[in-house]
């Protein structure tokens, strides 16, 4: 992403690095054991000059992901080689080469899923294993390993909702480099994020899937009197926000005046109520995108973690009218995941492979989240809404509420408020004038959903928009970043009889 003066990226707040630092130190890629055979083995020698892999994730249930896996080695000079693919402590899985004496140049094997036995190995994490033996000694490299991709939400996948918008497009290219386009890279990494998310059941939102601007004609769509880029960006929050989506993506790749620069990265803001939400969906991220990435580190390519940062960015950006009057309500993120300005990082990104296995770092991130997070909640009407009434009158709300998180139900509460209505939706965190609650059973196991009739009295004369929101233990859902329903209703002055 490119745009001066547009990013101010700034140091993880202090409450935010602990918790950073404690969640990136979880990796999904165990460190790799001792292999035989069992003699001492150096990190590495110069006899491999290159050891990656291609064609990673794989998984029948994935198609048309690869089914295969190709493991390439470039030897500078004759060894004997050992390779194997193990699990990520150790236990041997599969052996593709033995002890075989191997001359100089480039030799390839490849792994289609099958283990020492013949039988199909499970889906997960592996490591394929290379050790070299000649007169310089012996060396040994590990490259991770993902066979198919974890299931998201197992509970009821189909109840969650996923909003990607590949950054850029049309008229806004992005980064641009020696004829290469960033929108373009970002495009084809977001399809294949919503090919994988689809297969698993989810439900994506994604803000465009064609080389577009979103803001074609060009529209004040903000309010601010201009025709720029933030009524573009404006349009991609409300993309994730009028779909409550559980959690949004915004898929770029990075730039920098520098082009030594290079590296993954994930953005989060550090001004929203769910700022420690999006820190650790962030974290989840960028651990299975740099994972994804090693697989095809080389001399060429050298995978650099910058870690999750903090930066302001339209579509990331708290309350702030008039310029932001509908902010992100959604637990978001930005992905960074290479430099279109430098030259190594480009490479990669050229190739098909490498998006893939960037779009399946993303699904993997956001599978650990979504299968691990405490609260989620969906709502949605059973019947039409009422849409006008009498200042005081009772009022019913017909609502589905969906358990999309991973505890069950205890002293939920789902309670009405009333803001005064907004142009699209309103951004502001306002709780509003209560109208109404009811308890909601406890045992809502998740993934389950309930019907419930909402008792509510209409406000005094106006227009309004009605939100409703799940409380548990004084905590509202609105402010971990599960977006409240909002429904407009007409309120008027009751007739005095004469």
């Amino acid at each position: 992403m490119t745009a001066p003066g547009f990013e101010v990226v700034s140091p993880v707040t202090r409450r935010g690095r602990s918790l950073l630092s404690l969640l990136l130190a979880t990796t999904l890629i165990a460190p790799a054991l001792l292999l035989s055979p069992p003699a001492t083995v150096a990190a590495t020698n110069d006899t491999i000059r290159s050891f990656t892999l291609s064609g990673t994730p794989f998984a029948a249930d994935f198609a048309p992901l690869p089914q295969r896996v190709t493991i390439e080695l470039d030897l500078a000079r004759k060894a004997r080689v050992w390779i194997s693919i193990r699990r990520p402590d150790g236990t041997l899985v599969k052996r593709l080469a033995t002890g075989v004496n191997l001359a100089s140049g480039r030799h390839s094997w490849s792994w289609s899923g099958l283990n020492k036995r013949g039988r199909t190995a499970a889906d997960g994490q592996y490591v394929a294993r290379l050790v070299t033996e000649n007169g310089r000694g012996r060396a040994r490299e590990d490259r991770p390993l993902r066979k198919g991709l974890p299931p998201i939400y197992p509970s009821n996948p189909g109840a969650i909702v996923i909003g990607v918008d590949p950054g850029h497009g049309g008229r806004y290219p992005g980064a641009v480099r020696d004829g290469f386009l960033e929108k373009d890279f970002n495009l084809a990494i977001a399809l294949q994020l919503q090919q994988m998310l689809e297969r698993a059941g989810v439900q994506v939102v994604m803000s465009r899937t064609t080389d577009r601007a979103l803001d074609e004609p060009r529209t004040d769509h903000n309010g601010d009197g201009l025709f720029n880029r933030y009524d573009d960006d404006l349009l991609r929050t409300d993309n994730k926000n009028l779909a409550r989506a559980d959690a949004a993506v915004h898929v770029h790749n990075d730039a920098n005046p520098d082009p030594a620069v290079s590296g993954t990265s994930v953005y989060i803001n550090a001004n929203h109520t769910w700022t420690p939400q999006a820190a650790e969906l962030a974290a989840r991220i960028l651990q299975s995108k740099v994972a994804a990435l090693e697989a095809y580190r080389s001399p060429a390519f050298t995978p650099r973690d910058t870690g999750v940062r903090t930066g302001w960015y339209y579509y990331l950006g708290p309350y702030d009218p008039p310029f932001l009057a509908r902010p992100s309500l959604v637990t978001s993120v930005l992905s960074e995941s290479l430099f279109v300005s430098n030259a190594a990082d480009l490479e990669a990104l050229k190739r098909a492979d490498v998006r893939q296995s960037i779009a399946a770092g993303i699904y993997v991130g956001l599978a650990a989240w979504l299968n691990e997070r405490d609260w989620g909640a969906g709502y949605a009407t059973t019947a039409p809404p009422t849409e006008s009434a009498t200042a005081g009158s009772a009022i019913t709300y017909h609502l589905r509420l969906t358990n999309r998180g991973n505890r069950q139900s205890e002293g939920w509460n789902l309670k009405l408020g009333a803001v005064p209505a907004v142009p699209v939706y309103d951004g502001s965190g306002a709780v509003g004038q209560p109208i109404g609650e009811i308890e909601v059973p406890d045992g809502l196991d998740p993934g389950e959903s309930i019907v419930l009739d909402v008792p509510a009295t209409a406000p005094a004369a106006g227009e309004w928009l009605i939100k409703a929101d799940v409380v548990a233990g004084g905590t509202r859902f609105s402010e971990l970043g599960i977006a409240a329903l909002q429904l407009p209703l007409t309120t008027t002055a009751s007739q005095v009889a004469r």
